[in-house]
């Protein structure tokens, strides 16, 4: 690459289309594709289990957790604390790569539906954040619930809150544990 007779001109790399375009031909980890380069040739990092473990968490105890059932819209959240308040279980424990609920009381077909849409999509979850999907031995999203001692909406004062520890436990292959703990609820 030539390097600009005027030192505020901007060097820009070539794209891959520009290096194919220019007949050039760079080693794989060099072409990388323009705004972000190419996923493929990134290497996987183990460090990023955790974000992928919060991350998940997160987005699981979300409004954005939500499925239509008939005219309406369910949120899966919600739906996990008022079955298991029911049920008097105060665990829960979804396995976010087979999608497996348990206990089996709280496995309603919503729940059981959402926590397979999230098993389904753990891959391509794990290789946006760099991490191979074969590193990834276990992964696990537990609910505790303290029914006596709910909170309350700040928003909708009569809407009862959950008190609830979510924990978000992924084992690598190398036999490390990473977890998370997201502290959210999607109607709070």
């Amino acid at each position: 690459m030539q390097l600009p007779s005027d030192p505020h001109q901007v060097v820009r790399p070539l794209t891959t289309y520009q290096i194919q375009a220019n007949g050039a031909h760079l080693p794989g980890a060099l072409q990388l594709e323009a705004l972000g380069g190419n996923t493929a040739l990134s290497m996987a990092k183990y460090k990023n289990i955790k974000s992928v473990a919060h991350n998940i968490g997160y987005s699981f105890l979300s409004d954005m957790n939500m499925l239509r059932s008939g005219r309406a819209f369910v949120l899966v959240p919600e739906e996990i604390y008022w079955v298991a308040k029911a049920a008097n279980e105060p665990r829960v424990r979804i396995d976010l790569i087979t999608g497996e609920v348990e206990p089996s009381a709280i496995a309603t077909p919503n729940v059981t539906e959402s926590a397979g849409n999230y098993a389904r999509r753990l891959p391509e979850l794990l290789a946006r954040q760099s991490v191979e999907p074969q590193m990834v031995r276990s992964a696990f999203l537990e609910l505790e619930f303290d029914f006596a001692n709910p909170g309350v909406s700040r928003n909708e004062p009569s809407l009862e809150l959950p008190n609830v520890r979510c924990k978000v436990v992924f084992d690598d292959d190398r036999g490390i544990s990473h977890e998370a703990h997201p502290k959210n609820w999607c109607r709070e």
